[in-house]
C-alpha cells in the first residue's frame, strides 16, 4: 500500500495479519501467501537525535497523520509445510509533522518540527503446537530489524533555525504466539502478541481481530493492532514510539 500525499500507516513488523488460512499441520506440501494491509495507525513518539538537541514529542490519531506522510508500503509474505511457517514482513514509511518540544531547558526555541523515515524488515519461524479442529495455536520466534532517521529542526526566539539528524539502526530479537478460533463455515477470531529486546530496550505488540474466508485461498481481515518500541543510544538518539489503530487487509494463498 501506497500514498503519494503524506500519510502515516506506520509498518511495525507485525506478523499479525492475515494467517487465519494458514495450511493445516497435516499437510505436507509447501504453500505460499502474500498479505497486503493498510494500518490506521495513531502516533504517540518521543525522538531526539543527540544530547544537544532538545527530546520532541508527537501525539496524532490517525486523522492528524493522515495529512503527514509522505509514502508509506506495508506487506507480509508466509512459507508453510505442515507445522513448521516461515513469515517475513517489510514496511517502510517516510512522514513529517509539527512537533512539541519536550525538553524545559531550551528557552531560546519556540517551535519544531520533525521528519523520519524508517524502514522495518522481519523476520520469524513459526510451529503450530496445537491444530484442533476449531482452532489452532503457533508459537513464534524471530528477529525484527529496524533503521531510522530522525530530522528535527527548531524555529529560534530571535529568529533562524537550529537543525539536526541523524539515522540509527538496530536488531531485536522477539517470541511470541498467534491463535485462529473458528466460529463457523467463514469467519475466524484470530489473535497475536509478541515480546522482545536487544538494540531496544524493550518492544512488544499485540493484535485482535477477525478473518472472512472469501474464498479457499483468498481471506479478508481486520482488527485492531498496537505497536510499542523503546531504543536509545549513549549518544542521546532516541526512539520511543507507541502506534495503534485498525488494520484491514487480504491474504492470498498459492
Amino acid at each position: 500500500m501506497w500514498r503519494s500525499s503524506r500519510s502515516g500507516f506506520l509498518g511495525s513488523g507485525a506478523l499479525v495479519a492475515g494467517f487465519a488460512l494458514s495450511p493445516a499441520a497435516d499437510a505436507q506440501e509447501w504453500r505460499w501467501s502474500v498479505t497486503p494491509y493498510v494500518w490506521f495507525a495513531g502516533v504517540e513518539q518521543k525522538a531526539a537525535v543527540n544530547s544537544s538537541l532538545p527530546t520532541v514529542g508527537i501525539d496524532q490519531d490517525f486523522g492528524d497523520i493522515v495529512d503527514v506522510a509522505q509514502f508509506v508500503l506495508m506487506g507480509e509474505f508466509e512459507a508453510s509445510n505442515g507445522r513448521l511457517h516461515f513469515i517475513g514482513e517489510l514496511s517502510y514509511a517516510d512522514i513529517g509533522s509539527a512537533a512539541v518540544i519536550e525538553s524545559p531547558n531550551f528557552p531560546n526555541l519556540t517551535a519544531a518540527s520533525f521528519g523520519a523515515e524508517t524502514f522495518l524488515g522481519t523476520g520469524a519461524v513459526g510451529y503450530r503446537f496445537v491444530d484442533a479442529i476449531n482452532y489452532w495455536i503457533d508459537g513464534i520466534a524471530g528477529i525484527r530489524y529496524t533503521w531510522t532517521k530522525t530530522d528535527v529542526s527548531f524555529n529560534l526566539a530571535g529568529g533562524g533555525v537550529l537543525s539536526g539528524g541523524e539515522d540509527e539502526n538496530w536488531l531485536d530479537g522477539f517470541v511470541g504466539a498467534r491463535a485462529a478460533v473458528k466460529l463457523d463455515s467463514r469467519w475466524s477470531l484470530l489473535g497475536y502478541g509478541d515480546v522482545g529486546a536487544g538494540g531496544s530496550e524493550y518492544t512488544w505488540q499485540a493484535y485482535l481481530g477477525a478473518d472472512y474466508e472469501l474464498n479457499p485461498n483468498t481471506h479478508l481481515f481486520g482488527g485492531y493492532r498496537a505497536y510499542k518500541d523503546e531504543y536509545e543510544n549513549d549518544d542521546g538518539y532516541l526512539y520511543s514510539i507507541l502506534q495503534q489503530g485498525p488494520i484491514i487487509g487480504a491474504t492470498f494463498w498459492f
